[in-house]
């Protein structure tokens, strides 16, 4: 698996096909287990139906439903190869 730089935005706007995580550690972003792709949202409820895309400890494709938006951040996986930023100052 290759190395992942892991840019972690807040859920506004937040559409299905996007890829989401929720971040307990905030000091250690760039890692990111289990990582879930947004099903479907209810804008009402609040909550989305996410199915997991990678993960070291649940199983690939489970969807779970009606999961509370409040928890999770979107997240955009780029390699470090591909992203022409990483390591150099600003």
């Amino acid at each position: 698996m290759a190395l992942y730089k892991n840019i972690i935005q807040w859920t506004w706007n937040l559409t299905a096909g996007e890829h989401v995580a929720f971040i307990r550690y905030p000091f250690k972003e760039l890692i990111l287990d289990p990582v879930f792709k947004v099903l479907s949202i209810d804008t009402n409820k609040y909550v989305a139906n996410i199915e997991v895309v990678k993960s070291d400890f649940l199983a690939i494709g489970t969807v779970y439903n009606n999961q509370p938006i409040a928890g999770l951040r979107r997240v955009k996986l780029t390699t470090i190869k591909d992203d022409l930023t990483y390591n150099n100052l600003i």
